[in-house]
């Protein structure tokens, strides 16, 4: 068996070019995947973001609808006991009125003006 040993500059030299070249492209693909990783990440981040973003407006419209609601309530409450303040009020007078009259029926007296208080 004879073994032909052959030391060619040149052929030595293609080869490792090759090799150079395959680790470069096996780079760029690593890189390229990395970064296709990367965005893949980003997109789904900032779909969440977008998700919790619309709930969070959709959570504040509502209850900026229920403070609408409570405020107009609260208004209409206000008027309410407004209201039965000013009832009260005339319901005040008219007793007081009516004690008066009560009175003067009970001593026989009458207004200085000539007629009975009502």
């Amino acid at each position: 068996v004879i073994f032909f040993f052959f030391n060619d500059t040149a052929t030595t030299e293609i080869y490792t070019e090759q090799i150079v070249g395959s680790v470069r492209c096996v780079q760029e693909t690593g890189l390229r995947l990395f970064a296709d990783e990367i965005k893949k990440e980003s997109r789904q981040n900032m779909q969440k973001y977008l998700d919790q973003n619309t709930l969070l407006k959709k959570a504040f419209i509502k209850l900026n609808q229920k403070t609408k609601v409570l405020t107009e309530t609260n208004e209409q409450l206000r008027q309410n006991v407004q209201v039965y303040e000013e009832e009260i009020q005339k319901e005040r007078m008219l007793n007081y009125k009516l004690e008066l009259r009560i009175k003067q029926i009970g001593t026989g007296e009458e207004d200085r003006r000539g007629y009975d208080v009502y």
